[in-house]
């Protein structure tokens, strides 16, 4: 693969299956055959999902939902409920859709391979010297892991981690940081996602169109060179359909529960099927974005439009994901809403179960549920506003995962695969202004193989009735801090200055996740 032609000088873009036995041999026969078939399934799909860390540029794009996250209903649950009997476990073993759950959208796509939970973070930055403000005013260490401050505006003590990442790309290492938003645009103060050095916001840009032009102006892709990439999709998909045949001619012979039970293992093969095959398949590694194949902008874009919401979404991250392949762009972030736009109640699911609704989300819904979590109406209202933010996280991975990485010299992964997306709210578990504990987020992505996927990692012992508990914290700057070492930085802390300043003080903040990396 040749180079890309483009700009050669960096350049900040602020505006911008279930086992059963059968009673016959020849069942047993068919069922084994189709079992050994998992392994290599599974063996396919992760030759899909993760490179070689060494050979692959990894990407980090950091995307941020509104209004805030209880985690008792945003954690994937055994069936029949309660906490996951593991701190680590496969996503396959648990699941989302419960009543009044979160992230129900994650249950059924087959992206949820690629994300891995992790329950447990904590904005503890505030907290561990002696201040009050880890709820509104913490919403800023999300991607700072520092101290915010009430009387400027909730500004953070460091720069985010977009920008710190950005700052230390050598020479035509992706020229441009891309920060998109879909909420009211230019948000650089406290409601911001992402903090320059001296803590100052950030300015977000809210048309795609916009962006594309400045990043790809004057950009023509080169032709590729050498061999095309090599498609195994016809042996992949040759494993699955050998054995879902046998399955399906023994089905016809079967009746009852153990028809049911082969169907729920011909599901199984199905689903796996895929989401091996169901990717980008074998289209060309290579990047074929030019300056003339812009998206365009989002006409008359107004966030309290569901439907404009949607579409600058799927725009913003299309452009990303474009930049990514194309060597423009190694950073980026994409916030979807902050507090006060309010387009949820045009979402289909809310005006058909609740057709009267309009005016402001934030306080009459956010708040008030904080109030009683267990008003249904309001846990019914908030939750499926939750799950469709969570339907924008996944169309925005869908559209990294369409591409296949033309820097990948492999030709059989996805920008998706070698990016790390950290999917995160602005706020916590808790009531108003007592929001910095168990923030749930996704990495969904994992580096190039450098972290897990498709499991549900606990990170620290849940108090469910104190989960404002700081015994035994894991903040969010541990996080950041393994994100940075992934992307090839060998630093042992990220955050707070004066936390970081004294290691001793506040060994709890520093170190990496050691348990999310592979």
């Amino acid at each position: 693969m040749g180079r890309f032609k483009g700009p050669k000088r960096p350049t900040y873009l602020p505006p911008i299956a279930t086992p059963f036995s059968l009673g016959r041999r020849r069942a047993m026969r068919t069922m084994a055959g189709a079992a050994l078939s998992l392994p290599i399934a599974g063996a396919l799909l992760q030759s899909r999902t993760y490179a070689q860390a060494r050979d692959v540029p990894v990407r980090f794009l950091a995307i941020r939902s509104a209004h805030g996250t209880d985690r008792n209903r945003w954690i994937p649950r055994p069936d029949g409920g309660g906490e996951p009997a593991g701190t680590d476990m496969a996503l396959s073993e648990l699941n989302f859709d419960y009543q009044y759950s979160l992230a129900a959208p994650f249950q059924t796509s087959p992206l949820r391979e690629k994300m891995t939970v992790i329950d447990g973070l904590d904005r503890w930055a505030n907290e561990a010297t002696g201040g009050s403000a880890s709820g509104h005013f913490g919403a800023g260490a999300a991607l700072t892991g520092a101290r915010t401050n009430r009387e400027q505006d909730g500004r953070p003590s460091f720069e985010s981690l977009d920008q710190w990442l950005f700052g230390r790309l050598g020479p035509g290492e992706g020229p441009y940081l891309i920060n998109a938003t879909c909420s009211s645009g230019g948000n650089a103060g406290w409601k911001g996602m992402t903090f320059r050095g001296d803590g100052s916001g950030a300015a977000q840009e809210r048309q795609p169109g916009d962006i594309f032009s400045t990043v790809f102006r004057g950009f023509t892709p080169e032709e590729p060179t050498g061999p095309p990439p090599v498609d195994r999709s016809g042996a992949q998909r040759g494993v699955y359909d050998h054995a879902l045949e046998d399955l399906r001619r023994l089905r016809a012979e079967l009746v009852g529960v153990e028809r049911e039970r082969l169907d729920e293992h011909i599901e199984a093969m199905e689903r796996l099927r895929a989401e091996v095959m169901g990717g980008p398949g074998a289209g060309p590694a290579m990047c074929t974005t030019g300056e003339g194949d812009s998206p365009g902008n989002v006409d008359r874009f107004t966030p309290q439009e569901y439907a404009k919401v949607e579409e600058a979404a799927q725009l913003h991250a299309r452009v990303i994901a474009q930049a990514f392949a194309c060597g423009l762009s190694r950073v980026a972030t994409l916030m979807h809403l902050d507090d006060f736009p309010s387009p949820y109640f045009e979402v289909p699911a809310i005006r058909a179960a609740h057709p009267g609704l309009s005016g402001e989300f934030h306080d009459p819904f956010t708040h008030r549920y904080w109030m009683n979590t267990d008003d249904p109406f309001v846990a019914d209202v908030w939750s499926m506003a939750m799950r469709w933010q969570n339907e924008l996280i996944l169309m925005s991975l869908a559209e990294l995962d369409a591409i296949i990485d033309p820097l990948d010299p492999s030709g059989e992964h996805t920008v998706l695969d070698n990016t790390i997306v950290y999917c995160v709210n602005e706020f916590g578990h808790g009531p108003h202004d007592r929001q910095g504990a168990s923030v749930p987020a996704v990495l969904a992505g994992g580096g190039g193989g450098r972290f897990k996927t498709g499991r549900y990692l606990r990170i620290r012992d849940i108090n469910t009735g104190n989960p404002r508990d700081v015994n035994n914290p894991v903040p969010t700057g541990r996080l950041l801090t393994s994100i940075a070492q992934a992307m090839g930085h060998d630093i042992g802390y990220y955050g707070d200055p004066g936390i970081g300043a004294d290691p001793g003080g506040f060994p709890a903040f520093h170190g990496e996740l050691t348990e999310i990396f592979r």
